[in-house]
């Protein structure tokens, strides 16, 4: 509430009292954005408002796998999509904002860099791996979440696609062979999973 400006009886007023019944526009967008979650889980109805700071990223409804991939190749877009703030954007990233998409991570291969469950931020437009980096990739079976660099001097363009987790094995594709989907640029993580013990 600090970063809004504003006092924690405010919060605590509006969640155990229901005053205000509805939070102020602005209000609502930048406490979803910091809370990590779509504006309309803070309203009672579902219809766009229009916010001239907010922006509306797609979520893709994909099977985004850190472990043995999926076999879907469908980038279609979910209906759903998460709003960020237009200057947090612009901090972390110089991307084209209508190239950017959500997606979530499956799997344990890229942990701890990656664990199963986080929302990731990948830019469409960057299917380079030059610079080397964390990219959402078809390899011919599945889709995934891998790191992903070039192989200097190697014939066929190789490139090498290497997992975070020691557990998993490193192999490497022709660059022809493979499908880069966007580069990872930004992740979001629950720090405290469902149904985890607490130790104090």
């Amino acid at each position: 509430m600090r970063r809004l400006n504003l006092v924690d009886a405010y919060l605590h007023q509006y969640i155990y009292r229901g005053t205000p019944k509805t939070l102020p526009e602005n209000l609502r967008y930048h406490l979803a954005t910091l809370l990590g979650i779509h504006e309309s889980e803070l309203r009672e109805t579902a219809q766009d408002i229009a916010i001239p700071d907010a922006v509306f990223l797609p979520w893709l409804d994909i099977d985004i796998s850190a472990g043995h991939g999926s076999i879907s190749d469908d980038l279609a877009e979910a209906g759903d999509s998460w709003v960020f703030d237009r200057q947090f954007l612009q901090q972390i990233s110089h991307a084209d904002i209508s190239a950017l998409r959500m997606l979530s991570v499956k799997g344990d291969s890229m942990s701890p860099v990656l664990e199963d469950g986080d929302m990731i931020l990948i830019d469409l437009n960057d299917t380079q791996p030059s610079p080397p980096g964390i990219f959402v990739l078809f390899d011919g079976v599945g889709l995934m979440t891998k790191s992903v660099e070039l192989i200097p001097h190697s014939t066929a363009g190789q490139v090498r696609i290497a997992p975070a987790n020691p557990h998993y094995s490193a192999y490497q594709r022709s660059y022809d062979d493979i499908r880069i989907v966007g580069r990872v640029i930004w992740f979001s993580r629950r720090l405290v999973r469902s149904g985890a013990s607490r130790h104090f």
